[in-house]
């Protein structure tokens, strides 16, 4: 079943009819930016009652105040509708609002709240798997979102708000695997999660950022962790590893290198490949006779 989008109000439309056009152009930048990773990906917009992106909703949320912003909301909404999924119509008027009881900013006068809010109810009580995305206003609330569907029941998402360096372990499951054979077949997913690595490696706790970088790039890329070798490998070599695989025609490994980031890679017998960077770039040639993977 192909995941639904949610696009909360903060992010289609402005926070304040206030804001200057330096705050507009950023907010219509940021939202250039998911819409296109979207259409690159496996989701659906749903069709449903006052929908903010639906060409006749009304109202339409004002994306932009200024009449030489118009042409790029026209090419946005151009985005959205070639995902839009128009089979079915959603009647949202027998769905109760619900609640989110987090911190959220909502914009002034917010004209899409009531349906976001029904959308959510909706998308949970039909059990639907969908992924919300939030504007820069909301960027650093505390997550994960808590909504209140009902009076004795809740849920809980993790908004993202850029997917392409989004390391909570969603966007693997609408990446489209088009060469699932190869090493790395969704390397162009990853760049800029190689990019935040570079600028961020000597800040903070640096391997904790290799772990949440690496889980996120093996995810995008097919692999799984696997608890087994990862813990055989720290014990034989008595350090820390991190192992994941993949099972392909050939099945292959990945070792997260906690010296300089990035992955070593072994092959189905456990020798070593090279030494490749976090968007998949060998970045140093095979050395099967100082890295090991061990099977038992």
């Amino acid at each position: 079943m192909v995941t639904k989008i949610v696009l909360s109000p903060c992010l289609i439309e402005l926070m304040s009819e206030h804001e200057s056009e330096k705050c507009e152009m950023e907010h219509l930048t940021h939202l250039q930016s998911i819409l296109d990773f979207l259409c690159e990906s496996s989701v659906e917009f749903d069709y449903y009652q006052n929908a903010p992106y639906i060409p006749d909703a009304l109202p339409h949320p004002p994306i932009s105040r200024y009449h030489y912003h118009h042409i790029s909301c026209i090419e946005l909404y151009k985005k959205i509708l070639s995902k839009i999924c128009y089979e079915d119509y959603i009647d949202l008027t027998k769905y109760i609002p619900s609640e989110l009881v987090t911190l959220y900013d909502y914009p002034e006068h917010s004209e899409t709240k009531e349906s976001f809010l029904r959308y959510i109810t909706y998308l949970v009580l039909s059990k639907r798997e969908f992924l919300l995305f939030i504007g820069l206003a909301n960027k650093n609330k505390p997550h994960p979102f808590i909504f209140s569907v009902t009076e004795d029941f809740q849920i809980d998402t993790i908004p993202i708000s850029e997917p392409e360096v989004d390391c909570s372990g969603q966007i693997a499951s609408i990446i489209v695997n088009q060469t699932a054979d190869e090493l790395f077949p969704n390397k162009h997913y990853c760049s800029s999660l190689n990019t935040n690595f570079l600028k961020e490696r000597h800040t903070g706790d640096r391997k904790a950022l290799i772990i949440k970088i690496g889980d996120e790039v093996a995810s995008r890329n097919g692999y799984i962790k696997n608890d087994y070798l990862s813990m055989l490998n720290s014990r034989k070599q008595r350090s820390m590893r991190a192992v994941y695989s993949k099972l392909r025609k050939s099945p292959t490994y990945l070792s997260l290198d906690f010296e300089s980031g990035g992955f070593e890679v072994f092959d189905k017998n456990g020798l070593h490949l090279g030494q490749y960077s976090f968007d998949g770039a060998r970045t140093k040639v095979p050395a099967p006779d100082t890295h090991k993977l061990y099977f038992s």
